[in-house]
């Protein structure tokens, strides 16, 4: 009596599937807890490959005279700072004030189209900005990870070098 027999190479290939697959998500997981261990060299990436673009979308100069020490002209300034993140496309409005180059005031408006999960990190984000930047040079601004918002966090900063690129005297 001849016995069936069957092939164990289906199962052997679902296994290595199942095992890839998991690797994978593991990695992807683990990437999106640490994006800027991963990517200290490269302040434009996320651990997604993701890069926020801020766009500047208006520019309040108002020029102080008086003023010729500083590299950047005294004014109020907006940018659109937009964003991808896992949950879908995000956005705030930067807006700032600058006083022979220090920051004055800083307000965050959050796009009311973010999606919840983002949008929790975004509010954290805008009740602690001020103060970690009004009182510095914009030179000296950087922010990371501040209240868990990574992703906002490199959107501000985008942000910010914008509005230095738009301000330069």
């Amino acid at each position: 009596m001849e016995q069936n027999k069957k092939s164990p190479l289906p199962i052997i290939i679902a296994i290595i599937f199942l095992l890839v697959a998991g690797v994978s998500l593991a990695f992807y997981f683990i990437s999106q807890e640490n994006p800027e261990e991963e990517n200290a060299d490269d302040d434009n990436n996320t651990a997604l490959d993701v890069t926020p673009s801020p766009t500047v979308v208006s520019v309040n100069e108002t020029p102080s005279p008086a003023q010729t020490t500083g590299k950047y002209a005294d004014g109020s300034y907006t940018v659109d700072a937009s964003y991808s993140s896992p949950g879908g496309f995000e956005g705030m409005d930067v807006s700032i004030t600058l006083e022979d180059d220090i920051i004055k005031s800083v307000s965050i408006v959050i796009d009311p189209d973010n999606d919840d999960e983002s949008d929790e990190y975004t509010s954290l984000f805008k009740n602690r900005i001020s103060g970690e930047v009004v009182g510095k040079n914009i030179d000296d601004a950087d922010v990371s990870r501040l209240s868990g918002a990574s992703l906002t966090s490199r959107a501000f900063n985008n942000a910010l070098d914008d509005i230095k690129t738009g301000a330069e005297v």
